[in-house]
């Protein structure tokens, strides 16, 4: 005796059972129909506007020089500018000096965040074979290694306990 699946419908070829969707119901339980689902999809899609989100850059020091970075979408984005303030001439009394390639470089790798240009780490060594200076230390391996830590929100403050 065979015991048939009541909620499964058979295919007509191959007599195999296929899997039924389950309807899709509202907050209310009730049945929403595939046409209403495209529309609510569609109101969501274009009538919420996207907020547009302050990025607060975290300051870290390289070397005793400051360099800002931010996280946005799980990636750090460096300061171009801080950047460029690191390197020093190779020779004393000369000036640290940009290639001609420089600018469309930094515009090929770069973004602005904040009023501000910024780049991942990848695209900061780009940017910093265009400049003919010295970096100083590791720099490679310090921006390889910042890129690689985890975002750690800051607190946030804390309401006075004395009042609640």
């Amino acid at each position: 005796m065979q015991i048939t699946n009541l909620f499964k419908k058979k295919d007509q070829n191959t007599n195999t059972q296929v899997k039924v969707e389950a309807p899709i119901r509202d907050e209310k339980g009730r049945f929403i129909s595939k046409k209403k689902l495209e529309n609510k999809v569609k109101q969501t899609k274009i009538g919420k506007p996207k907020k547009e989100e302050t990025l607060e850059p975290l300051v870290v020091t390289f070397f005793g020089k400051e360099v800002r970075k931010i996280h946005k979408d799980g990636t750090w984005y460096f300061s171009v500018d801080d950047i460029y303030q690191i390197a020093y001439p190779a020779k004393e009394g000369d000036a640290v000096t940009i290639s001609e390639d420089f600018d469309k470089v930094k515009k090929e790798n770069s973004r602005e965040l904040g009023g501000a240009l910024y780049a991942t780490a990848e695209g900061i060594k780009k940017i910093t074979a265009e400049i003919k200076g010295v970096f100083p230390g590791p720099f490679t391996r310090w921006l390889d290694e910042s890129a690689q830590l985890p975002f750690i929100p800051p607190p946030k403050p804390e309401e006075n306990k004395e009042n609640a």
